[in-house]
């Protein structure tokens, strides 16, 4: 009879490095303490992968949803714009994409655009669906007046933030940031990731199960209501992080699907974290993960912290070190890297944590990962 308990605690183990014993520990007592919620863990240093720790191997070969983390993925691509110089964070957003500028934006920079500073948090009434998420969209973002004066603070752009970078993008380069992924990152690094699911991938996907709270369940009213309106259209599902809908439009602030080792490899391929030559210089990491927004979010109602397109760690979101830069989700997925532990880590989970964001649990996995990497150091 006591055998049985210990059976079903035993994580699947696809790798633990030297050193790193203590996380199959913590994920033996995750799987105690809760083992109707699946986890799949997968952290990566400069050897290559430290830690591949699932509750079943099933979590090894499908795809999930991951919401928010998208952003991150999106990030890494605009490092790259930044890398070879197609992309001036310091610039206004106009210089790229001229109309812009109408409603008193001609000023705002592309730092301010990616770090939730903009103020343009949700379509007009007006567009339909079809065209928030086609051309429609990009263009009545830019011809908005923004509903804060620049300068006065940063909100959660949910949605919005990835129809203005995917616009940004697609001025520089002729391509979306979807498209853009997956040419320079999946096929070129084997990345198991999408910002936009192909048909050829619909059977591994995985659905996401409701645990008694949405993804947006900390947010407040009022600017919160235009952030959070697109998500009223995906109407399709219990749980929107398995709309179809979202899914198909490969917006790249929510549209995501991948593995855990999916999200580890795209932050381990940005630093070379896994002993291969990194896609950015470290210079341009530093650009790309200097904090921009710190404080009181006006849409969220809480502290954030936010670079381009990324969340930085703070004592509520604790991820790693001040150079730390990634993304979490409404499903409860989170991924970063860490330039100074030399870590990239990805982590799903088949269950919305209560209340939405990063799962708890990754979190304790991820400060367990800072400790034992610091001491490597």
């Amino acid at each position: 009879m006591s055998s049985s308990p210990a059976r079903a605690a035993a994580p699947s183990v696809g790798a633990l490095a030297s050193g790193y014993e203590e996380l199959r520990t913590l994920a033996e007592r995750i799987r105690v303490a809760d083992p109707e919620r699946g986890f799949h863990l997968v952290v990566h240093d400069r050897r290559g992968t430290v830690a591949d720790l699932a509750s079943n191997d099933e979590f090894r070969t499908l795809l999930q949803p991951v919401a928010s983390v998208s952003k991150g993925m999106a990030g890494i691509v605009v490092g790259l714009l930044v890398e070879r110089g197609q992309l001036d964070p310091a610039l206004p957003v106009a210089e790229y994409w001229p109309e812009f500028a109408e409603g008193g934006k001609g000023g705002m920079t592309i730092a301010e655009l990616l770090s939730h500073r903009a103020g343009l948090l949700g379509f007009s009434p007006s567009l339909s669906w079809a065209e928030a998420i086609g051309e429609a969209g990009p263009a009545d973002l830019a011809a908005q007046t923004p509903v804060w004066a620049r300068g006065a603070g940063h909100g959660y752009h949910a949605w919005t933030i990835g129809t203005l970078v995917d616009e940004l993008v697609r001025r520089i380069t002729g391509s979306r940031t979807a498209e853009l992924f997956d040419a320079e990152l999946r096929r070129e690094r084997g990345i198991d990731f999408w910002l936009r699911i192909p048909d050829a991938q619909r059977g591994r996907l995985r659905r996401i199960r409701p645990s008694g709270a949405s993804g947006d369940a900390v947010l407040t009213r009022s600017l919160s209501d235009l952030a959070t309106a697109p998500f009223e259209w995906l109407d399709d599902e219990e749980v929107w992080l398995n709309s179809a809908k979202v899914l198909d439009a490969g917006v790249s602030s929510v549209s995501g699907v991948g593995t855990a080792r999916g999200i580890a490899d795209a932050y381990a391929a940005a630093i070379g974290a896994d002993g291969s030559d990194a896609l950015l210089s470290d210079r341009t990491v530093a650009r790309i993960s200097q904090l921009h927004s710190a404080g009181d979010d006006l849409v969220l109602a809480k502290h954030t912290r936010f670079a381009l397109l990324f969340e930085k760690p703070w004592p509520g979101l604790d991820f790693g070190t001040a150079r730390a830069f990634g993304h979490d989700g409404a499903g409860g997925a989170l991924g970063f890297a860490d330039p100074v532990t030399g870590i990239a880590f990805g982590y799903v989970t088949d269950t919305v944590p209560s209340p939405g964001g990063a799962d708890p649990r990754a979190l304790a996995f991820a400060e367990a990962v800072r400790r034992i990497a610091l001491s490597r150091v």
